[in-house]
Order: C-alpha cells, then sequence, then structure tokens
C-alpha cells in the first residue's frame, strides 16, 4: 500500500484536496508498505545526477533523514513507529534518478504515516503537511488524534516552508462557503485558536504562491478567480482580469488539469458570443482537452449536435457524449431527441454563437462538477 493510498483510507475525504493532490505538483518523497517491509522513493530534480557520496541518508531506529549534503533534507522527523537497523538500506537509481530506501519495521502494524512532528522542529516540509493534515481530517488512528489547533498551525509553518500542498489546503480553509464543505477539523471547530477566516484575499494570495511555485492545481484555481473573483467570494475584493485569468488557466492547461482546459475552452466560447477574438473551434480543442471531464464532455457534445466550431454535425454521436456525460455526472441536462434533431437549426451569425453563457455564471457550478468527477475517479483507483 503507498503512502498517499495509506493516507486515503482514512485521510482524504475532502472532495476538494483529492482534486487538488491528484492534479497538484508531484511530492518530494512516496512510500509505500508491505507487511513488515517499506520502500521509499525520493525523485532527484537535478539534471545532473549527484554522486553516491553527496546523498545524505541517516536512518535511527526512531528517525530518518535523507537528501543531498549541503541542502536542506527532501525526508526527515521522527519514523512513525521503531525499525531494525540491519534491515534499513538505501541506493541511488541512477537510470530512475532517486534514492531508494528500504526499512524493516519492528511490527507490521500498518503505519498512516511515514514521519511524524515531535515538536523539535526536524520534520521536512512535506512531511509536517501529511502530519498535519492526518491531524485535520482525523486518521482514526489513537497516536495522531484529530487536533485542528495543532493541524492548522502545522499546515502552516510547512506553507512557509514553501509546501503547495499546505497553501491549497488552506486556501481551501479561507475561501468563503468552500472551508467547509472541504471538511476536516479545523473548518468545523468553532474555536476562536483556530483562528481560521473567511478571507477571499488570503485565499487568493495562498493560490498566488502556489501558482508562483509552479503549481498546476494552485495556477487554475487563481485563474479560476480571476476570471471570476465571485468564486474565491472576492467579488468586491479585486476586478476582473480575463488576461491573467488565461495566463493562469494556461499553465494549469499545459500540466494537464483537464478543469483549466475546460474554463479555457469557456473563456473562448464566451469572447467568441461578445465577439471578442476567441473561437468556438478554438474552444473545442479546449474542451476536447479536458478529457473525460462531464463539463466539458456535454459542451463537445452540444457542439456535434449543432456542427459548429469545426465539429461535424452527428446527432448519433452527440447522443452518445450526452449520455456517457450524464452517466458520469447525474445533474448533467440530456436532451430529448427532438432537441437534438433541432440543435442544428439554432442561429448562427458569422460563425459566432448566442448560446454560450457567461465566464462568471458556469465557472462555480464547473468547479462542483469537477470536484465531484476527480472525486469519483480517486475512489475508484
Amino acid at each position: 500500500m503507498t503512502g498517499t493510498a495509506a493516507l486515503g483510507r482514512t485521510a482524504f475525504q475532502s472532495g476538494v484536496m483529492t482534486m487538488s493532490l491528484s492534479q497538484s505538483t508531484k511530492f518530494a518523497y512516496s512510500w509505500s508498505e508491505d507487511g513488515t517491509d517499506i520502500t521509499i522513493t525520493i525523485p532527484l530534480d537535478s539534471k545532473e545526477l549527484p554522486s553516491k557520496g553527496s546523498i545524505d541518508v541517516e536512518i535511527t531506529a526512531t528517525a530518518i533523514r535523507a537528501g543531498i549534503k549541503g541542502a536542506t533534507p527532501l525526508l526527515q522527523g521522527a519514523l512513525y513507529a521503531t525499525v531494525g537497523l540491519e534491515g534499513a538500506v538505501w541506493q541511488l537509481e541512477r537510470a530512475a534518478k532517486t534514492i531508494t530506501i528500504h526499512l524493516e519495521k519492528d511490527s507490521p502494524e500498518p503505519w498512516p504515516l511515514l514521519v511524524v512532528d515531535t515538536g523539535d522542529g526536524k520534520i521536512d516540509a512535506q512531511s509536517l503537511f501529511f502530519y498535519a493534515f492526518v491531524m485535520d481530517m482525523g486518521s482514526g488512528v489513537p497516536a495522531v488524534p484529530s487536533d485542528p489547533v495543532k493541524a492548522l498551525a502545522g499546515l502552516r509553518l510547512a506553507a512557509e516552508q514553501g509546501n503547495v500542498h499546505a497553501m491549497l489546503r488552506l486556501g481551501e480553509l479561507h475561501t468563503p462557503d468552500e472551508g467547509s464543505f472541504a471538511g476536516g477539523s479545523i473548518a468545523a471547530s468553532s474555536s476562536p485558536s483556530t483562528g481560521v477566516q473567511e478571507d477571499a484575499m488570503m485565499a487568493l494570495d495562498l493560490y498566488l504562491r502556489a501558482a508562483t511555485l509552479g503549481d498546476s492545481w494552485g495556477a487554475t484555481k487563481l485563474g479560476m478567480a480571476l476570471g471570476d473573483p465571485a468564486t474565491l467570494g472576492g467579488r468586491d475584493r479585486w476586478g476582473q482580469d480575463m488576461v491573467q485569468a488565461k495566463v493562469w488557466l494556461t499553465q494549469g492547461a499545459s500540466a494537464g488539469v483537464p478543469l483549466a482546459c475546460y474554463l479555457l475552452g469557456l473563456l473562448e466560447e464566451n469572447l467568441s458570443a461578445s465577439g471578442g477574438e476567441g473561437s468556438i473551434a478554438a474552444a473545442a480543442d479546449w474542451y476536447r482537452k479536458a478529457g473525460d471531464l462531464p463539463v466539458a464532455m456535454h459542451k463537445i457534445a452540444w457542439l456535434t449536435a449543432q456542427g459548429v466550431g469545426g465539429v461535424q454535425r452527428d446527432t448519433s454521436k452527440a447522443k452518445q457524449l450526452f449520455t456517457k456525460a450524464c452517466s458520469l455526472d447525474p445533474s448533467m441536462y440530456m436532451p430529448t431527441d427532438d432537441e437534438l434533431k433541432s440543435a442544428g437549426t439554432k442561429r448562427v451569425v458569422a460563425g459566432k454563437t448566442k448560446w454560450a453563457p457567461p465566464f462568471g455564471t458556469t465557472v462555480a457550478v464547473v468547479a462542483v462538477a469537477a470536484i465531484c468527477w476527480f472525486a469519483y475517479t480517486k475512489s475508484k483507483r
């Protein structure tokens, strides 16, 4: 069982966070366990593979540290439980450009976490995030009890240390009307000591920080917020900026985030409908790149039924697409056969359709649909 899967069985119940983690920046390390055996994989991003002599790995019965000598450790902290030193080995995998570490647990009991926070400051940002997130969402393990105060402190510290996943989680918690949806003990706590307030500007800043660090989901959320400030509750806090929205959504789309692809399609469609520099053909291309995202598939189905945007009219294929989209998301509208037959007669002026919905009135619904879809796909893995 992988480390993220171990978390998934107890803590990753938030649809938003599930999507964030699945679409976000890769983790600094991954781990898996099989009985008493633990395997840790640490990818090395450097273009030139360091020599084995420059690798720093120290393992004790209760703690671990790994990384490059002279640099901040990629993995550091107290192990969840004790391990035997005789079975502890590591190697530099030159072909895969990774450090692989093998540990042997003293007990076959499953670990909910690889590393825990002992409060001595000797813990890497990713492990700190995991530890805080489990305390927030609940693990069902007595050794890691739910604690919203410690969880929030851990998330903030991890974010300060540059962990984008902590930034995304904090962004959710600070977003008006979204924090409670994200679940967890922090959102549910009414204690002033948790210190979480609905603050659209703070949420925007957190997503900006994550996006600036190259995080694809942070870029997507930022693009959504700039395209429609209401998505973060910032309608009166900042103005709409479609140029920057497109820049950040493109960053998300280039990393393969389906929602970013869909929103770029929606942007092209609305620019076309308003007489701007957008085209239905470009919108169709973005919708296709969104893959099996139901709302994007629904859009392609309409284009196929109408035969616009360079899409050949085919009511039979359109019906198949509608059926699949609705099976993935039952909230999607399934048009009747008569509606499909008459769709091709919808008025089109100078190649620009008049049916594209406003970006701002659609993006919130899209976000919820995407959240449900990614939560569904995560549960099927």
